[in-house]
């Protein structure tokens, strides 16, 4: 938490921007910047199968093929979802 901080104060004295970015292919344009991207990914990659793989519990930064195969041992997979910004 201190290095964003540190990265929010930076941006600030220079007048710069920044987007964050957690995890996912960001089909829809959400992780592409112009001036400062930030990756934050590596450090929320907390997951748990629950509920003998019914339901799960992760972080932002967990990208669906690591899920999968947390739950492949149970028999079942999350699927793909659509960017938002193609849903109705």
């Amino acid at each position: 938490m201190g290095e964003v901080r540190e990265l929010l104060a930076w941006a600030g004295r220079r007048r710069r921007h920044m987007t964050f970015r957690a995890a996912g292919t960001s089909l829809s344009g959400q992780a592409v910047s112009d001036d400062v991207l930030v990756e934050i990914g590596p450090f929320f990659r907390g997951a748990r199968v629950l509920d003998d793989g019914v339901r799960v519990w992760t972080q932002p930064g967990v990208v669906g093929a690591h899920l999968n195969r947390l739950l492949a041992p149970h028999g079942t997979r999350s699927g793909p979802t659509r960017p938002r910004s193609t849903r109705r």
